[in-house]
């Protein structure tokens, strides 16, 4: 009876102690948001990773601020998008490793930011709104930076292309109806026919002045010269 009651109690004890293991368990309160970034310069161009990139973020949201240009963006300000007010020290400057493949870093500890990344290489900037997730430690994405599309929307960012310039347009070439199509086809069974014909008589030509006997030209140019 005495050695029941000891294993029932010890197994109360474990019990116990597993139970407030879970209830004090510490909760992670950041995220270390990590991001590889890349170029690309062509549309059918290759991907190539971001060597010169500035990132920072703000505790606000992106539906009441805004990145108003490319020089604030190199500036780290941001604007109101109602007021007007202007911000221009971020709660956040992320980490930037040229050598790793993921080399964009920053730790998040708020429950909005607003993210924004600079790419002076490519005359571009991004910015979009981050919530933090619950009890992740670390986010490992990536972004793509196109200068050669206008401004777009890719995976929550803004990708701003403020420099972007169109592409000239190619001018048609015109359609040729179906009169000047038989025209030119007609046109080219003549200049076939013909060239067919020259080189007939060439070779007749040639077939000819082989068949004459030898020194008939200085002969015949004899002759000329006494008749003359």
């Amino acid at each position: 009876m005495g050695r029941r009651f000891k294993i029932a109690v010890a197994v109360a004890a474990a019990v116990v102690a597993v139970a407030a293991t879970g209830c004090f368990k510490s909760v992670v309160a950041y995220t270390r948001y990590t991001m590889a970034i890349y170029n690309q310069t062509e549309e059918s161009g290759a991907y190539s990773r971001a060597r010169e990139i500035e990132s920072y973020a703000f505790y606000v949201d992106t539906t009441e601020w805004r990145v108003a240009s490319y020089e604030d963006a190199l500036n780290r300000t941001i604007t109101n998008k109602t007021t007007g007010e202007q911000l221009s020290v971020p709660d956040v400057l992320g980490e930037f490793n040229s050598s790793k493949e993921y080399s964009m870093s920053m730790v998040l500890q708020q429950e909005i930011s607003m993210i924004v990344v600079v790419n002076p290489e490519l005359k571009l900037y991004a910015y979009r709104s981050y919530e933090l997730p619950v009890n992740l430690e670390s986010v490992l994405t990536k972004l793509y930076m196109c200068s050669w599309r206008r401004t777009y929307t890719s995976s929550g960012w803004v990708v701003v292309n403020q420099f972007y310039v169109e592409p000239p347009e190619e001018t048609p070439r015109p359609r040729m109806t179906a009169r000047a199509r038989m025209m030119a086809r007609a046109l080219m069974m003549v200049r076939a026919r013909m060239t067919v014909r020259v080189r007939v008589l060439m070779a007749e030509r040639m077939k000819t002045m082989a068949a004459r006997p030898h020194g008939w030209q200085e002969r015949y140019d004899q002759e000329r010269h006494y008749e003359a």
